[in-house]
């Protein structure tokens, strides 16, 4: 009787264990995928203001055509109406900048598949980013105010020939971009 008793207990004991294995896989998948839903959630919310703001004030892309680091002075004092629209700018160029994170983070912690990020938000990263090159370059150049995912992409894509300055220009007179 004893080893009946101790061949349940084993067997009670080993189903216990697989349910328990099962549900720490479970939950681990769902943790993922609400992981996963929010970034998409971050993602789509951040590109809306971007896009949002862009209706509202369609001169900031032409803003980005013009921007120097010269222009950082007036950023911060503001003390003409072009400072101000200076200011309007850089705060644009930020929410760009943080879709583009935005999305980064997304690929680089993996809650995106590689072929999603390759098919569709590659190409509008890269857009963003050469719309604000001038301003993103500047960041670059400090390198303490671009986040590394941010810095790595754009050195990616350089190493693999994508010339940010002269894609830059090309959206600017209608050059044929480089393939």
């Amino acid at each position: 009787m004893t080893a009946i008793y101790a061949t349940i207990a084993a067997v009670v004991s080993i189903v216990g264990a697989a349910v328990a294995v099962f549900a720490s896989f479970w939950n681990i998948r769902h943790l993922r995928l609400g992981r996963q839903t929010e970034a998409y959630r971050t993602i789509h919310e951040s590109y809306d203001r971007v896009v949002q703001v862009r209706i509202k004030r369609p001169e900031l892309l032409a803003l980005a055509r013009k921007w120097q680091a010269s222009r950082m002075r007036g950023v911060y004092e503001q003390a003409t109406t072009e400072d101000r629209e200076w200011a309007v700018y850089y705060t644009y160029a930020e929410l760009c900048i943080g879709f583009c994170n935005a999305v980064l983070q997304a690929r680089g912690r993996k809650l995106m598949p590689h072929l999603e990020f390759e098919n569709q938000w590659v190409h509008l990263v890269k857009l963003v980013i050469t719309e604000h090159y001038p301003i993103i370059s500047d960041f670059l150049g400090e390198r303490k105010f671009v986040s590394s995912y941010l810095s790595d992409f754009v050195s990616e894509l350089r190493d693999k020939g994508w010339d940010w300055r002269r894609e830059h220009a090309a959206l600017l007179w209608n050059e044929k971009p480089s393939e």
